[in-house]
């Protein structure tokens, strides 16, 4: 794809001629390279726990291409639409964004506006980790290596943390969806539905001010908000609340002040199966003493081995892993107890 933009020639087509017996249609001498042309891939991935594969139905996906291409002139190569199944027996690459511009500052700029626009849930995603890449100021420079992402890893695979206006726009969500009583699959009100009068009724007082403080859970953290006006990038798929910005997604759960039978606490030592696989090994035995770092198993899927390592020092308490087995995703595959 990048040579295509930079040439204008369909190298497919070309295959196809010199499959049938004909000649290349030209010669190398009169090729004419224009301007800049690079290619990132989208991938349903989690950069935040060191790029393993994600897995689910896609129910929501939106690409550069459904914007104005004015804003987003990039090329988008892609297989996959919004109900798409991810699983886990295939290459889990969902897109190609491909940018051309007259100068390599242009065509970072529109790749990296291209990548910053992706929206996918519950499906993760490295969109935000393509922005950071593109936004780094030794990848603008062109002083590339192989190197350039484990030396800055944290930088490009962190989040930003969830700010007041993105709790405020996933507080505006859950209030219209509960307004419109939308708390249903694939929920997305249109801007003309968030104009009715209907829908401007939530934390309606009579003679005070409006109150409608949303309490929610975002990665085990609580957060209370008041509904924000601005609409973009934001859907909600089962009840859960999704905010969008800069190729991140920030899922948001209401707070009920519930809390399910056995939820894990963060740091707790529960090794859970990040994805549906196959477990290939097991190093570590029941009751073993681990250091921060040790394995425990291997993990098969999507045609990667990952090993699950001890998230710190301490005793493994419980292991619930053969070689062979199947496992599903959320599975608890074993349990390490502090060292005290």
């Amino acid at each position: 794809p990048v040579t295509e933009e930079i040439t204008g020639q369909d190298l497919v087509e070309w295959q196809l001629r010199v499959a049938s017996g004909e000649k290349l249609p030209l010669k190398q001498e009169e090729l004419r390279i224009n301007g800049w042309a690079m290619e990132a891939r989208l991938y349903a991935e989690n950069p935040e726990t060191g790029f393993l594969p994600s897995t689910g139905e896609l129910a929501w996906f939106i690409q550069a291409d459904r914007h104005d291409y004015e804003v987003y002139p990039v090329r988008r190569d892609s297989a996959v639409e919004p109900g798409s199944e991810v699983t886990p027996y295939y290459d889990p690459m969902l897109a190609k964004f491909i940018a051309h511009g007259a100068t390599r500052a242009e065509a970072i700029a529109r790749l990296r506006n291209a990548c910053a626009a992706c929206e996918a849930a519950p499906v993760k995603t490295n969109a935000g980790f393509l922005v950071r890449c593109l936004s780094h100021p030794r990848f603008a420079a062109g002083d590339v290596d192989t190197g350039l992402i484990a030396a800055d890893l944290d930088r490009l695979v962190q989040r930003p943390p969830a700010d007041e206006a993105i709790a405020s726009l996933a507080a505006k969500k859950f209030a219209m969806d509960a307004a419109m009583g939308r708390f249903t699959r694939r929920a997305s009100l249109s801007r003309e539905a968030t104009r009715s009068p209907w829908a401007q009724l939530e934390g309606f007082r009579l003679n005070a001010r409006r109150n409608a403080l949303v309490h929610m859970i975002h990665e085990g953290k609580s957060y209370a908000a008041l509904p924000e006006r601005d609409w973009d990038s934001i859907t909600s798929v089962d009840g859960v609340v999704y905010v969008f910005r800069e190729g991140d997604a920030y899922e948001f759960h209401l707070d009920t002040g519930e809390r399910a039978d056995g939820e894990a606490a963060a740091n707790d030592g529960a090794i859970l199966s990040p994805m549906p696989g196959k477990i290939v090994s097991v190093a570590a035995k029941a009751g073993a003493r681990l250091k921060k770092g040790d394995p425990i198993l291997v993990l098969e899927a999507m045609k990667m081995e990952h090993t699950l390592t001890a998230p710190f020092d301490g005793k493994l308490a419980e292991l619930n892993a053969k070689p062979g087995a199947q496992v599903s995703e959320g599975v608890l595959l074993a349990k390490l107890e502090a060292a005290t």
